[in-house]
């Protein structure tokens, strides 16, 4: 346990050291491959708290993606384990600019929502004919949106003007060659399509993600909002500066101030990200914007033996406008890097795989698990590698294959979809594929019935044209009927035909019996398709989903993933292998046109002169960023780096990647084979990144607590619950209750009277909710929200903290909630105060204890409070129900946590019959539902 800030200099060099106990004045962190960049700035965070130069809720901490602000919060939670770094704002750069939005943007409606990609995706492609797009999409649809959605991006995130960017697609179009007119003018569309689509999301109080970072820079032009951010925030590190945009560039700056508690860290040699917005000129130009920097170069690879770092500093040297590092090996080791060069892709495949072969054999790699092959692109590459690693029986597995359609099980769910919509007998034949489960008699008479199925739509008509297996006309016929209900257009949305569909199949049983872990979480994926179809289709109706999946299918979507067995090889993109390690890295098909790729031309291009951030720093930055990709793919290596080329593909190509020739010369003389080359043994032990802890909130535990196999279903296998709520009415009335106490706090202690404008303030409507039964719901939390202040407003003065989060270890593993409530007893002790919607009558006890429980241990452990009691207030009939907390129950809730989670933890689900009729969630298609009638 980490206790005092020396301990965390503990086992630093000299540069991590400075970089930990630097303060006074900007500090940029320049941090090569394998530098223990991460660590360093944990102990960063660590130390200033320790120190007590910035308390937690002070502190703001981004990086780039989830996965890496988990793991970033999970280290400093290990080394400050007495501190509740749920008080921290740890996270991605976009989740802190939602934050800053929900805190301080005053809407008509309180809020927005958040269009992730698909829903942006989506969003477009239903709004395709107000945005002007319908009539040009041409060629590959989904290539064409996908190309409309990244000009979007790129022209919010580069900050420029509509009205400018059309502007210069006018001034163009008027003075282009007779032969570029209809591209400038399917540019002139896009402009005023993007346009278009800001207004639209406006009026439908949507934000993607890039305008989420706009909205949040326009808010803090509020000189008021600003200073309350720079109070809120006194200390800012930034992960990953390499890869941020001009517009989060600005809102730092913005934050930072004169930015003498600014920290940034980066690796220019490492932004591969230009594509996306990201602009190396950021951490490239920091010294200019900040004078006073102080700059600590983090030069210790503790990854790569030193011919790795070697080889690979030979090619990233040639990259101009670069930071110098004078980057060095601190684990020893001979081995020298391999490169296999052949005339075709095929045989250098074979070659590579032949040079594995011959290291197993000698005893130089342990196992395939070891290896990794990176790829500029698999779709592209990965074919000939994938055919040899099947020819001799090496096991492998694929990160990001696009192949998410072309599984049998989603595949057959696609076919059954046409089944539901096709109004002619000719798409009866989809019925007969292998996911419905049919016997082969029943598959032949299908075959051999010529006339629209519905029309012997009975158990009897189906006798009548041979279908014999009684299991096979109950499947057949719920199916028929929901093709019905679907043509009758009787569904309330697509995930109920989605969910009724699989229960008709029986498919989600089959593959829990059959322990199909792969196929579950990619139906778990298709019902998030469904879902988002829901909420931002436009309309409910067959046809346009129909049409919307095959847009899907045709832009090859990858198919969700498990963890890859130990003794398979990882064949993933570079851009996936960023941020990992492996003992042994083969990057394969450098060659030119696939490594360095061909540069493309944006179709929609915007052009430097309207970006934020202006010209790019080198004359060619195509080259330079495919350069930048080689460089991270070979510093992935610990132990061994290989390094596959060819001549052509087939019969075209363009010869040996210019990177190939930088690491090992114009000659391309390297060792290919163990004759001639030298190889220590390499260290059999997977290297990469285990992650954070796992994390556990109780809204999951919930899940749990009423049936295992639920939480199995939404949590482990991903499937959407339906829409049970469609007013929010629970998330509603929470918000208005945070401000009721919020405003107590303060010591504006309200009334009965201010609560119909608390919930009117705080209340966020839903669009596909009816006005009528929406104002009912409304009128519901005003009189029950109104008898809570009439009621208790005496002791709304003992209200300390509101929507207080919490995080506190237990088992290795983080628990997390977020208290409603804490009130200060008489006696100096703490209630912890959860509240429901619902009478006392209406839920078991059981779950409501157990979450006060946790609560307070979150209490205790987390926020340092001495919990003297638990409630729990039903707002539904105004009853409350209180239980001291003891030394006992403490014990006994850790005790049934720990349980709990072990049961987790080996994937122990058993199924809680006695919940069944309640599961109005996946009680159609859970494998072992029993409902009694």
């Amino acid at each position: 346990m980490v206790d005092t800030p020396e301990k965390l200099l503990e086992d630093l060099l000299e540069p991590q050291k400075e970089a930990v106990l630097h303060r006074g004045s900007p500090l940029l962190i320049v941090a090569g491959p394998g530098s223990g960049k991460t660590e360093v700035l944990s102990r960063r965070v660590a130390h200033l708290i320790l120190s007590g130069d910035v308390r937690p809720e002070n502190m703001l901490v981004t990086t780039f993606t989830n996965k890496a602000a988990l793991e970033l919060k999970d280290r400093i939670q290990q080394k400050l384990p007495e501190v509740n770094v749920e008080l921290m704002q740890v996270s991605t750069l976009h989740s802190f600019f939602g934050e800053i939005l929900r805190r301080y943007l005053k809407s008509p409606s309180g809020d927005f929502r958040i269009l992730d990609e698909m829903g942006q995706f989506l969003f477009v492609y239903s709004n395709r004919k107000a945005l002007g797009l319908d009539e040009i999409v041409k060629g590959l649809p989904h290539q064409f949106f996908q190309g409309v959605i990244h000009s979007f991006n790129l022209a919010t995130e580069e900050m420029v003007e509509p009205s400018k960017l059309e502007a210069w697609c006018s001034e163009n179009s008027a003075c282009c060659c007779l032969n570029d007119a209809d591209q400038w003018k399917e540019r002139a569309v896009v402009a005023k399509a993007y346009s278009r689509y800001l207004d639209l999301l406006k009026e439908e109080e949507l934000v993607d993600f890039a305008i989420l970072q706009r909205r949040a820079l326009d808010l803090l032009q509020d000189k008021k909002v600003l200073s309350a951010c720079r109070e809120s925030y006194r200390e800012i590190l930034v992960d990953e500066y390499q890869d941020t945009n001009a517009a989060q560039d600005k809102i730092l700056s913005l934050l930072a101030g004169c930015g003498g508690q600014l920290t940034v860290v980066g690796d220019d040699d490492q932004s591969i990200y230009r594509f996306r917005g990201a602009t190396v000129k950021n951490i490239g130009c920091f010294h200019k914007r900040y004078p006073n920097v102080k700059m600590i170069k983090l030069e210790h690879n503790f990854r790569s033996l030193n011919p790795i770092v070697k080889n690979s500093l030979q090619v990233i040297v040639n990259n101009q406008a670069r930071i110098p590092k004078d980057l060095k090996a601190v684990r020893e080791g001979k081995t020298e890097v391999f490169m296999v060069h052949r005339h075709t892709a095929t045989e250098e495949a074979r070659a590579v795989v032949e040079l594995i072969e011959d290291l197993r054999r000698a005893g130089k790699i342990a196992g395939y698990g070891d290896i990794a092959l990176l790829l500029r692109s698999v779709k592209n590459a990965a074919g000939s590698y994938v055919n040899s690693f099947a020819e001799v029986g090496i096991p492998f597995h694929i990160t990001g294959y696009g192949s998410f359609f072309e599984r049998g099980d989603i595949s057959g769910i696609f076919e059954l979809l046409k089944f539901l919509g096709a109004t002619k007998s000719w798409g009866d034949c989809y019925i007969r594929n292998p996911l419905v489960g049919l016997g082969c008699q029943t598959r032949h008479a299908l075959q051999e019935f010529k006339d629209d199925l519905l029309r012997v739509a009975s158990d009897g008509g189906l006798k009548s044209i041979g279908v014999e297996d009684q299991d096979d006309r109950r499947k057949l016929l719920r199916l028929l009927e929901l093709k019905e209900r679907v043509q009758s257009k009787k569904h309330s949305s697509l995930l109920e035909v989605y969910y009724r569909l699989l229960a008709a199949t029986g498919c989600v049983s089959r593959f829990e019996k059959e322990r199909d872990l792969l196929a579950l979480l990619n139906l778990g994926q298709m019902s998030g398709i469904a879902a988002s179809w829901d909420e931002y289709g436009k309309t409910k109706n067959h046809y346009p989903f129909l049409q919307y999946l095959k847009l899907l299918k045709d832009g090859k979507m990858n198919p969700a993933s498990v963890p890859p067995e130990n003794g398979a090889v990882r064949i993933m993109t570079i851009h996936q292998a960023k941020g990992l390690e492996f003992p042994v890295v083969i990057i394969g098909s450098a060659m030119n046109g696939r490594l360095p790729t061909s540069r493309r031309k944006d179709p929609y291009e915007i052009p430097y002169k309207l970006r934020a951030s202006g010209e790019p720093e080198v004359m060619d930055p195509h080259m330079v960023d495919e350069r930048k990709l080689f460089y991270v793919a070979a510093t992935r290596a610990r132990d061994l780096l290989l390094v596959g080329t060819a001549d052509v593909v087939n019969k075209r190509g363009g010869g040996p990647s210019s990177f190939v020739r930088e690491m090992f010369g114009d000659e391309l003389q390297a060792p290919c084979s163990l004759k001639n080359g030298h190889v220590e043994r390499v260290i059999s032990q997977c290297r990469e990144k285990s992650g954070p802890r796992p994390r556990h909130s109780f809204s999951q535990l919930a899940y749990f607590l009423q049936c295992p196999m639920r939480y199995k279903m939404a949590v482990v296998y991903g499937f959407r619950p339906p829409w049970l709520d469609p007013v929010g009415y629970g998330a509603n009335v929470h918000r208005a209750l945070q401000e009721i106490h919020t405003r107590a706090i303060e010591g504006r202690i309200p009334r009965k009277e201010d609560v119909p404008e608390i919930v009117s303030q705080t209340w966020i409507s839903n669009r596909r909710t009816k006005p009528k039964r929406e104002e009912q719901y409304k009128s519901a939390a005003i009189g029950h929200l109104g008898k809570y202040v009439e009621e208790h407003e005496s002791s709304l003065s003992a209200a300390i903290r509101s929507e207080t989060g919490f995080s506190f270890s237990l088992q290795d593993q983080v628990m997390l909630g977020k208290i409603d409530l804490l009130k200060r007893e008489k006696n100096g002790g703490i209630d912890i105060v959860d509240f429901k919607t619902s009478k006392a009558s209406e839920l078991k006890r059981d779950g409501i204890d157990l979450q006060l429980d946790l609560y307070a241990l979150g209490a205790e452990e987390s926020l340092g409070f001495k919990v003297d009691k638990t409630t729990v207030h039903f707002l539904g009939d105004g009853k409350l129900q209180s239980n001291a907390w003891s030394e006992e129950r403490k014990e006994k809730a850790i005790s049934r946590l720990a349980s709990i989670l072990n049961k987790i933890e080996k994937g122990d689900f058993p199924p809680n019959h006695e919940y069944c009729s309640d599961c109005d969630e996946f009680r159609e298609i859970c494998p072992f539902a029993k409902i009694e009638g």
